[in-house]
């Protein structure tokens, strides 16, 4: 497919983030191709994971170590949102490292309230591919409806998400998107010039083509219709009953207001279904974490145990006694918010320092910072991810190459477990799986710098 085609078919699809229409990274010429033994491994991270949040979910309150580890430097005002429900869908970002007969998967993150579902599935439509991002959702809703209740914090988004509810349609599932301010609101700060500013996520500096119509643009784009006008605060009388939708909650409890968190306890207490459960410590890295601790390892059995020691890189809540390792060590670690972070420099690689590129003494100051924070941090094992060769149409129709690009797969999980499912699992719990390459950086993010692929297996 030529540039003109791959661009205008991401553009049909009605994605859009901020002031860009269409797809605001670079397009890669054709999907990216994965072994099969990749997709094998996706299937059974798939299942581990679920696992590893069941036993977190099962020891903590119970064991001391493990409640003091999620509680460290979490607020007060946030402790008490735990749930017993299930964690049953997230989006893990893998590096692929290389090994002697392919790649590991190594998840560096576990985001359990991920963006980008529009987008991955523009990706497939685009190129060309089953859309099973959509497919699969739909199957695993099962008639019931989906609702993306989000943070005006994260609300560049809301369009992509909406996008995602217009493909979910194509599969006669029934999708809304709320978030907790005004449509109208939104739109109007925007054009303002008060809301979805650059620099901000993923772009650097306000490009020729922005366009501040937001409602001008949803409208054309068929999309205003997936948007719930009930405001939230009134929503809850419409989350009762025996046809209680599903809630993806857009945003950690940290984004909304004490009202809006006690309405999702109050929902997931009622039993209404959350993909993501209103549990304060699900917003942390600190589960990551917690795969370390020995009750947590004792819930596991030793299938899934060797899975996670595969997938998931050592990681560790920063504190000051762990500093002469960390720097006896410094080429081979990573630091990051572990969450809580309401400067929203938490997630989107904002916060990474990488040992390997700080000297001795600038190390040593970034392990005193990010340990004297109010809130905690994390220290990671760096993974040698893989350089890949990728090609790629910039903005201009040429055609362009990454030599070593540094990379990031992401791919949606879902739980087969919904009650209301009667038939068989859906397959595959892994979908929407696709590829986001960056040059000459290894903080790897979608970007208007960034080439991004879906990928195939084969």
């Amino acid at each position: 497919m030529s540039d003109a085609e791959i661009y205008s078919k991401l553009r049909a699809t009605g994605i859009s983030f901020a002031g860009l229409q269409g797809a605001w990274w670079l397009a890669a010429c054709e999907p990216f191709v994965l072994p099969v033994s990749v997709q094998f491994q996706l299937q059974k991270i798939s299942h581990a994971l679920f696992k590893l949040f069941d036993a977190v979910n099962a020891r903590f309150g119970a064991d001391d170590e493990l409640t003091a580890l999620l509680r460290y430097k979490a607020p007060e005002s946030l402790r008490g949102w735990v749930s017993a429900a299930p964690v049953l869908s997230l989006r893990p970002d893998f590096q692929l490292c290389p090994t002697a007969d392919g790649f590991q998967l190594v998840a560096t993150e576990l985001e359990i309230c991920p963006s980008a579902h529009g987008w991955a599935h523009a990706m497939q439509a685009a190129y060309g591919l089953e859309t099973n991002l959509a497919a699969t959702f739909a199957h695993w809703l099962n008639g019931r409806e989906l609702f993306f209740i989000g943070t005006h914090q994260w609300s560049e988004f809301l369009i992509e998400q909406l996008a995602f509810c217009r493909a979910l349609a194509e599969y006669s599932a029934r999708a809304r998107v709320i978030y907790d301010a005004p449509l109208e609101t939104i739109a109007r700060e925007f054009a303002a010039g008060q809301r979805w500013q650059p620099p901000m996520f993923g772009i650097a500096a306000k490009p020729q083509e922005w366009d501040t119509d937001l409602l001008g643009r949803l409208k054309t784009n068929a999309l205003l219709e997936f948007w719930e006008t009930t405001p939230l605060s009134q929503l809850e009388s419409e989350l009762g009953g025996e046809e209680n939708p599903v809630i993806f909650r857009f945003g950690y409890l940290e984004n909304f207001a004490p009202a809006h968190q006690a309405a999702f306890h109050h929902w997931a207490t009622q039993g209404v279904c959350f993909l993501n459960p209103p549990t304060f410590y699900l917003d942390s890295k600190a589960v990551l974490a917690a795969l370390r601790l020995p009750s947590v390892r004792a819930e596991l059995e030793a299938e899934t145990l060797a899975v996670l020691d595969a997938c998931i890189p050592e990681t560790l809540i920063l504190r000051e006694e762990l500093w002469p390792r960390l720097q006896a060590e410094q080429n081979y670690w990573v630091l990051k918010f572990s969450g809580y972070d309401t400067g929203q420099l938490g997630w989107g690689g904002r916060s990474v320092q990488i040992g390997a590129q700080h000297t001795p003494e600038s190390w040593a100051q970034v392990l005193q910072a990010y340990t004297a924070l109010p809130i905690p941090a994390v220290a990671q094992r760096l993974a040698p991810s893989a350089r890949v060769k990728i090609d790629y149409f910039e903005r201009n129709g040429s055609r362009q190459t990454f030599l070593e690009g540094a990379t990031r797969l992401r791919t949606f999980m879902l739980r087969p477990c919904f009650p209301a499912l009667t038939q068989s699992p859906p397959t595959p719990l892994h979908c929407g799986s696709h590829l986001t390459v960056s040059g000459g950086t290894m903080q790897v993010s979608e970007a208007t710098d960034s080439v991004q692929a879906p990928i195939v297996f084969q």
